[in-house]
């Protein structure tokens, strides 16, 4: 009986793979196969691993001689049913002999032009309790023995070691790749830089802004640098290489290929090692339209609050609880306060308790989502007030506007003007009745006189109708002297 020699078979197992610069599935389970079937005199043979992602049986290789005289149509490397004799091999992690095949297969058969196989032994690949590969081999002269299977278990335990370290492998190499790309497709620039400066690594962000890669790998940063935030920059880098530590955000101006800057909000860390550094990591964002925008929101920041403070009418923003938060110059002129005495007040501090009173009632309409007008009165000034709700997201009140006007003056316009119409229709109505008045006196007093005329009578009756004409004439003065003093009224 054949005696195997493990430590000259596993020490060429493990060379082959460790030595090996592209270690791969197919490679290691071909020398594997080849090295099984010698030791064991096989004339059959195939090694394969489970797939971790389908989980199905890939086998990469098989027997030369198999290939060629297996004659099955349709053949396939990868085995998705495991109702076979190497799927229970699989199934229960257990090795499967058979020097008598066609009787322990019973009412199985092998497909139609598949090699006649003797004899058959399966050895499972198992690690964490799982089985993840598979050593199966066929038509040893003598059939397979206790010893075969032994040697080819600690085989195939190496083989599970293999084939876990190459899953590993590979995930690493699928997460570097994928972190590879994720890194050369940012939109922020990521680098690494040596202890003197010099730019070790770039991504490919260095075209956006006219560069190649020999203009910018093994430059060094303050090439990069707008002048006059160079030693900004130089100090920045000195005190990391000195505690290790960067800055939260780093922000300056870079340079372009076409001599114009962008700006550059830089993110680093200071990788070491036995306590020294030995590089350093960043990630930059060209902030050029984050930095205009918090510019141009300055600007418009600037005017408005230029426009709240010199606006004519008053201005004020209050806290839903009544305390006010801020007061433009025409509030705090109308109020004769100054700002630290409105803000962080309220309407009954400023006002009193009652005007405080109505202020309220009027400001809880606000809730039910009206925006409310009022005239109030105060220190003899009439006041016209608009106040609306300004709500967060979540559709609760977090200030309240008032803006206000002084309608004093309009108001006394409106009561003059009032004044004038009252004048203009009396004026009218007067000036229609002097005119009747007058026309009906002017009957009265033709009449008399022709009556004294024609009167040839008693004296007395006579002086009566001259006291008569007198009155009728000193009445159509009167008239007269009131529409002139209507006339001459100013309005």
């Amino acid at each position: 009986m054949k005696k195997y020699n493990y430590e000259k078979v596993i020490k060429r197992i493990m060379s082959s793979y460790l030595i090996d610069r592209d270690p791969d599935f197919n490679k290691i389970s071909k020398k594997i196969l080849r090295i099984i079937k010698r030791e064991t005199n096989s004339k059959y043979g195939f090694v394969g691993y489970i797939d971790e992602r389908t989980g199905y049986l890939v086998v990469p290789t098989l027997s030369g001689n198999a290939l060629e005289e297996c004659k099955v149509k349709e053949r396939e490397f990868i085995f998705k049913n495991f109702n076979t004799i190497y799927g229970k091999a699989l199934e229960y992690k257990r090795v499967f002999i058979s020097n008598d095949l066609q009787k322990d297969m019973g009412s199985r058969k092998l497909p139609e032009g598949h090699v006649n196989i003797k004899n058959f032994i399966a050895v499972p690949s198992v690690i964490k309790n799982s089985s993840v590969g598979i050593l199966g081999l066929g038509n040893k002269d003598g059939g397979y023995t206790s010893k075969d299977a032994q040697f080819l278990y600690v085989i195939a335990g190496f083989y599970a070691m293999i084939i876990y370290n190459l899953i590993n492998l590979k995930k690493v190499e699928e997460q570097n790749e994928s972190m590879r790309e994720m890194i050369e497709n940012s939109r922020d620039i990521i680098y690494t830089v040596d202890p003197s400066g010099r730019i070790e690594y770039m991504n490919k962000r260095y075209r956006d802004y006219g560069y190649k890669e020999d203009e910018v790998i093994g430059h060094n940063i303050g090439e990069f640098c707008h002048k006059d935030d160079l030693e900004m920059v130089i100090n920045a880098f000195s005190m990391a290489l000195k505690t290790g530590k960067t800055k939260d955000i780093l922000r300056y101006r870079v340079l372009k290929k076409d001599g114009s800057f962008f700006y550059a909000d830089q993110k680093s860390k200071m990788l070491t090692k036995n306590g020294s550094v030995y590089k350093m990591v960043g990630a930059i964002r060209d902030s050029t339209s984050e930095r205009e925008n918090e510019i141009n929101i300055a600007k418009q920041k600037e005017i408005l609050n230029s426009i709240y403070e010199f606006a004519p009418d008053m201005i004020c923003i209050k806290h839903p609880s009544g305390i006010y938060l801020s007061a433009n110059r025409a509030a705090c002129a109308f109020m004769k306060k100054s700002k630290r005495d409105i803000v962080g007040h309220t309407d009954y501090e400023i006002f009193g308790a009652e005007l405080a009173e109505k202020i309220k009632r009027d400001e809880a309409e606000l809730y039910s989502g009206k925006t409310v007008e009022e005239i109030y009165e105060f220190n003899g000034r009439s006041v016209d007030i608009v106040k609306t709700a300004i709500k967060d997201a979540g559709g609760n009140i977090s200030f309240i506007l008032a803006i206000a006007r002084d309608i004093t003056r309009i108001k006394k316009m409106e009561n003059e003007l009032a004044m004038m119409k009252a004048k203009e229709k009396i004026k009218r109505i007067t000036s229609e009745l002097s005119h009747d008045i007058n026309n009906t006196l002017a009957v009265m007093a033709g009449y008399a006189t022709l009556v004294e005329e024609d009167r040839h009578g008693k004296e007395s009756e006579k002086q009566s109708l001259k006291i008569i004409n007198n009155s009728i004439k000193k009445a159509s003065r009167i008239v007269q002297s009131f529409r002139k003093k209507i006339d001459k009224e100013k309005i």
